[in-house]
């Protein structure tokens, strides 16, 4: 939450709370309900007292035998009503502020009272209490006054179902009663608050009814309010909170039945009988229900309640740079959260002070002034050290200087004394607050909602200040307190300094300061009312803060006189008595020879300590308690008894005289002069404050003088004389009131009260509890020569607690015992105790100090694991090595906490040959097969892990048998052949399945299935551990094994249909791109996956530290393989090797590499041979085949199976693609080629019906847009390869294949790159023509490329004259590859004509017939026009008829394909072939009507040589007529899913006839023509989409035509243009041929000419320019600068330092940023002098290791005495090795330090280095290594470390360089 944006809470609904529909409200008192409680067991009176008070309830309601008691004249009539039993219910008509603040009929229930107890005329003065009596009226007695002051200061409480529920039951709860009128307002009000008021004026009562409310009152936020109650006192923060749980309880009880209260009512009983005082007197203020840190506080431990050094101790416990507070003794104790205390000060400081300084001062001033003024004040808060300076309190106003000491010079010294001789670590509660005000200077993250302070008089300002800081709420303060109670000694408070300095804190907010929210000042309210004490002891009170206003006006606020609700009797002053203790002990116990008996609420008070020690030991025999004012301050008492309180005071007789000066003299009182008459006066009100009904002052002394004439002369005291009767102090109370009152005075650490009140209760335990408290607060305080004794016998007495204690807190008596024996230095009864605390490891220590060595390994054998590790070591250590060396184990393993410290110690000093026999014997098999592990014996690892029995012992069981099995069979076993293997898998049969995770069962599964040569369950696995991380079986290495070994050899493909080779070429796929991952990844060898898949492991050394850059491969690798082909004889007899990191990577980089060109180059030789994915060219011709079900070709002439047959190719494509950044490129580059082709034949088939690239449908094929960006990544690749060296025979079909592919697919990108291939600048001569411009030649690719992808002006003409060149040099070349591009050629010449004769107009289309794919060919969501004209329609027709004669003329002399010519293929792949020629002629002639006799002519002559009467195309040939052959061109192309004949018909032309073969479609514009003709969802609809990643959705648009100007013209442009009239005449031929599209007069027709003569020839081609071919040889500079780098790095790693340095320039590589200078010069150190520094650290910890080695040998063999030197050696050895593993994990080249660049924590490290060559040195007893690395490192970074702090100078940053590109080089391949 930020503090700018606290939200605004809504206001307290006190009507949740105060919410009644009766028409009367009735209040119960306190003492009617205990009454109630008395009447749940008679349910009939209980029922009878409900009746009346619902009767009471309803307006005008009253019961039958009701009768006015007393106040018949007054508006609060007293009235009682008589009850079956006799006694009568007495109540009040009154009235009460509703929660609307108005006034409200209420009916004040008071008690059943028997007839004799309602005395008239008590309850006429109860009735009368706010009037006057009358005078009348008989005066009461003491008695009768006690009485009406009980019952006027009644708290009542509002009647409710929860209240009556909880009496009935006996259920101790609290409610809130009737509040006044004022606090309902200080509860109401919605902001801060300050509330001032005298002792007993219900200030905590409003603070924690507003609290309950706020808490309960719904506020709208996501979390639970924060609301914090702190005061200073403990016993009243345990108080209010035990209060405010009550109150909550009384509440949620409305909603519980009965039962359920009755529950809660048993268990809180019960819970009282088990809560005990201990841990109550915890001194350092800790709380066992609190976390140990404020920001670890959660919801449920709000509210919360506690003091103000509690909450301090949270706070600074978030604070990491706290001050650290060491432990202390319970039995000595120490001040609150170990900071320095009042009394502390006095005997360590003030005592040692020279007394002339000293002497005019009191310690107590001089200690509020240094707390309170110089350190405690506002002004203190802003200083550098805390204080205000000298110069500063001097000019302190009085305002300000509260106390006013004397002598402020001598103050002030004595402050600088106590910071000059305060020993350091010594603080006090300034230090503790500044620091904390220093730690919150900014914004806190878990701030307080409500802050409610009580008795804010108790704390310094700068306390305020700090609690100010934690709330950001600024309506959030309840800061309660009274001034006159201001007794602490380190308190100078005022409210005027709290208002004025939290005043100017919200003043300088930020948000104020900005306007964003008002100022908020907090209201303050005054509680003048005391509903403790009656009139009596208020007015005496009141006087006391007259005296305090008169003569130290700014030392206490100003309120409203304080008043009562009852008069009440005077104060009793016992004047001229015997002012001895003896004297004041006779007058307690009376003239009778028994002791008056004091109750539970009867309190002796007294000044001082010592005054309370005195008196108690001359009243011994009486039970009373005796208590100083601070200790009872926050506490009440019925009756009061102050003795001596003024003779025993600080002041004196001349200073108390001055009371009556004050009051009697205007003038001013020199305050500095009777300034510790203030702290007096103060203490003298909590005093007198205390009394709720009797006052007693007992003070003959000449100090009482004053006062005592003061009271007498304002009648508030009366006095009373020796011979004066002795008062009744009735002592009748109940045990448990004699408990609760003990419990309050215990925690007030007044013990010898509380003892008292526990023998009076009958709580033996709780009296001896305080009896060893108070023995052990006395020990505390005794002489040296009598301390010990003095806490022995405290000790005694908690053994005797510990007796009588129940189970639960025995342990912590005894430990208070223990901590008392030792500090008595009984170190051996000590132990006893500790022992039976459970404290073995204080019993241990205190044993070894007695010098009892077999009680002391008897604690610590029998309680081990209750010991402190570092003791029980240091204890043992001598006994253990001793019986190891005697190989006596079993006494030795006693002596330790448990085996595995035994195991430790046998490591250390010892032999492991027995460590698995040992372990084994104590059923640790686990452990046992963890060192059977390291052995390498896994079998035996798995049997006693499956001994252990339990399931992490299974678990690993579980690991290991599937590690064994990964060693056993890594990748490329097709089978397991290993013993040890079949033996791990018949173990396997002993797990239990449930306990493996998916990914293990899965391994398991694997192994199993490879042992059993289940391919299909291996695939399966392959796919299931290669599917997406999400999936709980993904795991990338199980899956790369499973493909591998269900693919050792390739399935029989021939056998199987199109979707069983899908699904394998799909499991192909992620095999080869596992590979292929698996090829390319760096530092291999330390990839924990790839040591699995390969069988190998991180080297170690005897330590069982990895060997940096050093690998172990086991013998079942398929590694050792390659490695023995090379390396004969390697392996050690173990079956291992072990290789460095860069021999091993380029090992398994090499092994990996060839396994997926094997995998993968064996796919597609089979993949090659298979048949099924070929179409039956004789079924797609016939519509049936010779070979029936025996054809191995299919016959699926669908679409869905047309996409699936694409789906192949671009499987096998996206299959091959894994190699292409492997070596042996010819031979991929071979395959692309081949694919590519069989790709494009796919696309383009022979014959219509078999499909054709526009019935490809990407959303059939999985991954079509990956696969789509692999085959442009291939057609690129495959334009760049083809040059002259290409093979002549595969040279054009290679162009022809990837132009037309590269139109298709990569159009767009085209241009990048194609006019830069080397075809165009380095071909065949046989494809060159003359250069029409002038000039070399050009390559005939170029016209190729200008007709597929360029804009020239005439690409149809260059399209043509292309295939002329072709054919007229005679080139090889396949009629397969050419026909595709002669048919565009043909569609687009055919469409343009037609729109150029009409305007471009989409009425020029009408009547237009083509195949459904030549119109969608043409048109393309983006129209791209190729610039036809008549010319070019005589070029086609000229080329196709050529092509027909050449067919049948000389079949031998056309090409098929790249193997086979027409003179040998099958006749009905022939027949397709010149079915499709024909078919062609005739589409010519049929759109274009002056051709059609040259057409037919054509046809009809052709040579009958080599022709099949029984083909279809002599249906054309044998044609009688134009009419018959356009039948043939209809019959030719029946309509299929494939394709169809389309007529098209404009909707605006009257239609025709039908046509047979020949769908007519409707169109108005280009539009509609496009929505008609396109295939849905088809390649042509989606290509866009598919080549950009981010493009939208495709929606169908009109087609644009480019034009020479590269104008894409609009279809409203072109439905603008005039059309063009069209005349349809009728076919010359035949009457019977339909209408054509229009055409042209015979001599119109365009004669035979250069097709290159109408515009100039331009040479398009481009070859790299200067820029680009620097930016190659810069790639081709770093690529070889990458290589070298990485050969040397290989190299550097068998070096300690040369391997250091290819660490650090790897981190320098990754981005260590060298920007400014000094981060530029720590590069150069880094890469430097650090790599010769970690190789000494790196030789320091091995020859630490082998010294450790040497040192576990001599442990062995030298004498016993030297065992506790070598101990101490193999410790120092341990430190070192230690400190070397240390350093070197602080500066390794992964160290995140390195980031900051800092020299000078370089420089730090640098001499951590040298204090390790020190202490290495000093171990070795000489330098360690003779390399020198220390030298040249240590002392190289020093040196510039030291050069440049002694000459600074300014160095001018070097300009930087303009940013250059970077080149990834990640995944180069070396």
């Amino acid at each position: 939450m930020e503090w700018s944006t606290y939200p605004n809470l809504p206001p307290i609904a006190p009507s949740l709370f105060f919410t009644s529909s009766a028409d009367n409200a009735v209040l119960l008192s306190q003492r009617i309900r205990h009454h109630l409680k008395r009447y749940r067991g008679n349910s009939a009176t209980f029922k009878e007292i409900m009746k009346i008070v619902k009767r009471l309830s309803n307006e005008n309601g009253a019961p039958d035998e009701q009768e006015i008691v007393a106040g018949i004249d007054t508006d609060t009539p007293i009235c009682k009503a008589k009850l079956s039993d006799g006694t009568n219910l007495v109540y009040q008509v009154d009235q009460t502020i509703s929660i609307d603040g108005e006034a409200k009929k209420a009916l004040k229930l008071y008690g059943v009272f028997p007839n004799d107890k309602v005395d008239k005329l008590v309850w006429e003065r109860v009735a009368r209490r706010l009037t006057a009596a009358p005078e009348d009226m008989p005066s009461l007695d003491e008695e009768q006054d006690s009485e009406v002051h009980e019952l006027t200061h009644e708290k009542f409480v509002p009647y409710s179902e929860s209240l009556m529920k909880s009496l009935w039951v006996g259920l101790e709860s609290a409610f809130i009663f009737d509040l006044s009128r004022q606090e309902q307002e200080i509860i109401n009000h919605p902001s801060s608050c300050y509330v001032i008021g005298r002792s007993g004026t219900g200030k905590t009562t409003t603070m924690l009814f507003r609290m309950l409310m706020r808490e309960k009152t719904p506020h709208g936020l996501d979390r639970r309010l924060r609301q914090v109650f702190v005061t200073q006192s403990k016993v009243l923060a345990a108080r209010v909170q035990e209060y405010y749980r009550k109150l909550e309880a009384t509440l949620e009880n409305s909603a519980r039945s009965i039962e359920e209260i009755r529950r809660i009512a048993a268990k809180v009983d019960e819970e009282e009988e088990d809560d005990d005082l201990m841990g109550q007197d915890d001194e350092d203020d800790t709380r066992a229900d609190l976390p140990e840190r404020y920001s670890l506080l959660g919801d449920e431990h709000f509210p919360l309640f506690l003091t103000f050094n509690q909450l301090c101790r949270l706070l600074e416990a978030d604070n990491p740079d706290r001050p650290a507070v060491n432990a202390t003794n319970s039995a000595t104790g120490g001040s609150t959260a170990g900071m320095l205390s009042f009394d502390e000060f006095v005997g360590d400081y003030w005592s040692k002070m020279n007394p002339q300084i000293t002497r005019r001062l009191n310690p107590a001033l001089v200690w509020s002034e240094m707390m309170g003024v110089i350190r405690g004040s506002e002004g203190a808060v802003d200083t550098a050290d805390g204080y205000i300076s000298e110069s500063a309190y001097l000019a302190l106003s009085h305002k300000a200087q509260t106390t006013f000491a004397r002598y402020p010079e001598d103050v002030y010294r004595i402050f600088e004394l106590y910071l000059a001789k305060r020993r350091p670590g010594v603080r006090d509660a300034a230090d503790r607050t500044h620091s904390l005000l220093k730690m919150f200077s900014s914004e806190y993250r878990d701030p307080i909602d409500f802050l409610y302070v009580d008795e804010v008089q108790d704390n310094m300002i700068i306390d305020t200040r700090l609690l100010r800081t934690l709330c950001p709420n600024p309506h959030g303060f309840f800061w309660a307190g009274d001034t006159a109670q201001t007794i602490s000694v380190e308190c100078t408070f005022r409210f005027a300094d709290l208002t004025a300095s939290l005043y100017r804190i919200e003043e300088a907010d930020p948000l104020v300061q900005a306007g964003k929210r008002e100022l908020v000042k907090p209201k303050v309210f005054q509680l003048s009312t005391n509903y403790r004490s009656h009139a009596g002891i208020v007015n005496a009170a009141s006087s006391v803060v007259d005296i305090l206003i008169a003569i130290f006006p700014k030392s206490i606020d100003r309120l409203d006189r304080e008043t009562s609700l009852s008069k009440g009797p005077l104060p009793t002053f016992f004047a001229n008595c015997d002012d001895g203790v003896a004297g004041f002990a006779q007058f307690l116990r009376g003239k009778g020879t028994s002791a008056i008996p004091f109750g539970a609420e009867q309190c002796i008070i007294v000044r001082s300590s010592d005054e309370r020690e005195m008196l108690r030991n001359k009243i011994s025999d009486l039970e009373v308690c005796i208590m100083t004012p601070y200790e009872a301050k926050g506490l009440e008492f019925n009756d009061v008894l102050l003795y001596n309180f003024f003779t025993s005071s600080h002041a004196n007789d001349r200073e108390w005289s001055v009371v009556l000066d004050a009051l009697h003299d205007s003038r001013a009182v020199d305050q500095s002069r009777y300034a510790i008459l203030c702290s007096e006066l103060k203490c003298l009100y909590v005093a007198l404050t205390r009394a709720r009904n009797n006052l007693w002052i007992w003070d003959s002394g000449v100090n009482a003088q004053p006062m005592k004439e003061l009271w007498l002369s304002r009648q508030q005291i009366r006095i009373a004389g020796p011979n004066e009767s002795i008062p009744r102090l009735g002592g009748h109370d109940s045990s448990s009131h004699w408990r609760q009152k003990g419990r309050e005075i215990f925690l007030r650490k007044s013990y010898h009260e509380a003892m008292l009140c526990f023998e009076r209760a009958k709580r033996p335990y709780e009296a001896a509890l305080c009896r060893a408290y108070l023995f052990r607060s006395q020990a505390r305080r005794a002489s040296p020569n009598l301390r010990n004794t003095a806490f022995a016998d405290a000790a005694k007495a908690f053994l005797d607690c510990a007796r009588m204690a129940p189970d639960h807190r025995k342990p912590q008596c005894n430990q208070y015992a223990g901590d008392c024996f030792s500090t008595a230095q009984l170190h051996e009864k000590a132990g006893d105790a500790y022992k039976a605390a459970g404290k073995i490891t204080a019993s241990a220590q205190s044993y070894r100090k007695a010098g009892n060595f077999k009680k002391c390994s008897d604690v610590i054998r029998y309680h081990r694991s209750d010991v402190d590790e570092s003791v029980a070591e240091s204890l043992l250590k001598v006994c253990r090595i001793g019986l190891i060396r005697e190989n006596k184990l079993k006494e030795a393993s006693a002596l330790v906490e448990s085996q595995d410290e035994f195991l430790e110690v046998l490591e250390d000093y010892g032999s492991e040959e027995n460590r698995i026999e040992i372990l084994q014997t104590w059923s640790r098999y686990a452990e046992a097969a963890e060192s059977s592990l390291k052995e390498g014996d896994i079998i035996g690892a798995v049997d006693l892990f499956l001994k252990q029995g339990d399931e992490p012992s299974h678990l690993r069981a579980i690991s290991c048998v599937l590690a064994g099995l990964w060693k056993c069979c890594p990748l490329g076993a097709s089978q397991i052949e290993s013993e040890d293997a079949k033996v791990l898998l018949d173990r396997a049969n002993s797990l239990n399945p449930q306990r493996m995770d998916p990914v293990q069962r899965a391994q398991l599964t694997a192994f199993q299935a490879i042992a059993s040569g289940d391919k299909s369950q291996l695939r399966e696995l392959g796919a299931l551990c290669s599917a997406s991380e999400a999936s709980p079986l993904h795991h990338p290495t199980l899956a790369l094994l499973c493909l591998d070994a269900a693919f050792d050899h390739v399935p029989p493909l021939h056998s199987l249909g199109i979707p069983s080779i899908i699904a394998i070429l799909d499991d192909y796929y992620q095999l080869g791109k596992l590979l292929r991952i698996a090829v390319g990844l760096r530092d291999a060898c330390a990839r924990s996956s790839m040591q699995q898949l390969l069988g190998f492991q991180v080297a170690n050394g005897l330590d069982g530290t990895p060997i940096p850059n050093q690998y172990t491969i086991c013998k079942p690798s398929p590694l050792n393989q390659e490695l023995e082909s090379i390396q004969p004889n390697s392996c050690s007899a173990s079956g291992t090797l072990v290789l460095d990191g860069g021999r091993l990577s380029c090992f398994i980089r090499n092994y990996i590499t060839k396994r997926l060109h094997d995998k993968l180059f064996d796919l597609q030789d089979h993949m090659a041979r298979v048949s099924v994915i070929e179409l039956c060219v004789q079924y797609a011709m016939n519509g049936h085949c010779s070979k029936g079900d025996r054809c191995s070709r299919s016959h699926d002439l669908t679409s869905e199976g047309y996409n699936q047959r694409i789906r192949v190719y671009v499987q096998q494509v996206m299959i091959m693609c894994h190699l292409a950044s492997l070596p042996r490129q010819y031979w991929l580059k071979q395959v692309q080629r081949m694919w590519l082709q069989r790709f494009y034949g796919a696309l383009y088939p022979v014959s219509y019906n078999m499909g054709n690239i526009h019935n490809l449908l990407p959303h059939k094929i999985p991954n079509f847009r990956l696969a789509l960006g692999l085959l442009r990544h291939w057609m690129r690749n495959q334009s760049i390869l083809i040059d002259k060296t290409f093979p002549p025979q595969h040279y054009m079909n290679a162009i022809i294949t990837v132009s037309m592919l590269i139109s298709k697919l990569d159009l767009e990108a085209a241009p990048s790159y194609l006019w830069m291939t080397p075809s165009l600048f380095n071909a065949h001569r046989d494809f060159i023509r003359d250069f029409e411009g002038g000039g070399s030649a050009v390559s005939i690719v170029q016209d190729l490329f200008c007709c597929l992808v360029g804009d020239h002006g005439q690409a149809l003409r260059r399209g043509i004259s292309f295939v002329r060149h072709i054919l007229e040099k005679r080139c090889t070349v396949s009629i397969h590859f050419l026909l595709p591009l002669l048919e565009k050629l043909v569609a687009h010449a055919l469409v343009e004509i037609a729109l150029q004769r009409s305007g471009f107009s989409a009425e020029g289309l009408h009547g237009l017939t083509l195949p459904r794919s030549w119109i969608v060919e043409v048109f393309q969501p983006k129209f791209r026009a190729l610039h036809a004209d008549t010319g070019c329609i005589w070029h086609l027709r000229q080329l196709f008829q050529r092509i027909l004669i050449t067919i049948f003329e000389n079949p031998g002399g056309i090409w098929y394909d790249d193997a086979r010519t027409l003179d040998r293929v099958t006749p009905p792949l022939k027949d397709a072939l010149v079915l499709r020629v024909c078919r062609t002629l005739v589409l010519i002639g049929y759109n274009q009507r002056n051709t059609q006799t040259d057409i037919f002519k054509a046809i009809t002559t052709v040579p009958r040589n080599n022709w099949n009467e029984r083909a279809r195309y002599t249906s054309f040939i044998l044609a009688p007529d134009w009419y018959r052959m356009t039948l043939a061109m209809r019959s030719s192309m029946k309509a299929c899913d494939m394709d169809e004949l389309i007529q098209l018909h404009d909707c605006r032309r009257p239609g025709g006839l039908p046509l047979q073969n020949t769908r007519r479609i409707i169109f108005r514009d280009f539009k509609d023509l496009h929505q008609l003709v396109a295939y849905p969802r088809g390649i042509s609809s989606v290509i866009l989409s598919v080549l950009s990643a981010t493009a939208v959705p495709y929606v169908p648009h009109t087609p644009h035509l480019v034009t020479s100007h590269h104008v894409a013209t609009t279809e409203a442009d072109l439905n603008a243009n005039p059309t063009i009239q069209v005349q349809h005449p009728d076919d010359s031929l035949s009457s019977k041929d339909p209408p054509t599209v229009n055409t042209q007069a015979e001599g119109d027709d365009a004669t035979e000419g250069d097709l290159l003569d109408r515009v100039k020839d331009v040479d398009l081609a481009r070859q790299l320019n200067e820029v680009e071919k620097s930016a190659a040889t810069r790639i081709a500079d770093a690529f070889n600068a990458y290589k070298r780098r990485r050969e040397i790095s290989e190299e550097f790693k068998k070096d300690p330092v040369r391997r250091y340095f290819a660490d650090c320039m790897a981190v320098v590589d990754a981005g260590l940023d060298p920007g400014p200078q000094a981060s530029r010069e720590y590069v150069h150190l880094f890469r430097g002098p650090l790599p010769h520094i970690l190789s000494y650290i790196e030789t320091v910890r091995e020859r630490s290791l082998s010294r450790r080695d040497d040192m576990k040998r001599q442990s062995r063999t030298v004498e016993h005495e030297e065992l506790e030197s070598i101990q101490e050696l193999i410790g120092e050895n341990r430190d070192l090795l230690r400190a070397a593993r240390a350093l070197m994990g602080k500066i390794k080249p992964s160290s995140k330090k390195h980031q900051e660049c800092s020299v000078e924590w370089l420089r730090g490290v640098i001499m951590e280095v040298r204090a390790l060559d020190e202490q290495a040195c000093r171990i070795f007893g000489g330098k360690v290594g003779t390399d020198g690395n220390l030298i040249i490192g240590a002392e190289v970074i020093l040196q510039q470390f030291f050069s440049r702090q002694q000459a600074p100078q300014t160095i001018e940053p070097t300009p930087k360089r303009p940013a250059r590109p970077s080149l990834n080089v990640e995944d180069v391949d070396m």
